[in-house]
């Protein structure tokens, strides 16, 4: 986990200014998921990034905690909510065992183009599961490898 710090501390700024390679999909997936959301929900993402999701669907949503590892990436975010006037997300610096992210259950859970990148898929899977409250949703979007 700590080489997965570095690399996207070291990387977040670069990662910050590269637009979205495939803006249709990612519009597409922004569509599927609001339909999933209700405006009571709290949600929580997992792997941000630099906060462009958790921004864009705060509008739709009660509360985001949204989270990722690098320390970075959350500054970025937090700065990005500050500029865009978005109160509604708490932006963390945690993984999915961390207390940060909070010891109950969320309605909605995200994890988007993350799975892929996880060392202990099982036990990370195992822990979402949890976060997830009874009847709510755990959507995720991944790349799948082949090799």
């Amino acid at each position: 986990m700590q080489e997965a710090l570095k690399f996207w501390d070291k990387a977040a700024a670069r990662y910050a200014k590269s637009p979205i390679q495939d803006m249709t999909s990612y519009e597409y997936t922004m569509g599927r998921t609001k339909t999933y959301l209700k405006e009571n929900d709290h949600v929580l993402e997992v792997g941000c990034g630099t906060g462009s999701t958790a921004l864009l669907l705060s509008g739709t949503v009660a509360h985001i905690t949204a989270s990722d590892l690098s320390g970075n990436m959350i500054a970025i975010a937090k700065s990005k909510a500050l500029e865009e006037g978005v109160s509604n997300v708490n932006f963390v610096a945690s993984d999915v065992f961390g207390d940060s992210i909070g010891q109950g259950t969320y309605d909605v859970v995200l994890a988007l183009n993350l799975i892929h990148l996880i060392e202990d898929t099982s036990a990370t899977m195992k822990r979402l599961s949890e976060l997830v409250e009874p009847g709510g949703y755990f959507i995720s979007k991944t790349v799948l490898l082949f090799g």
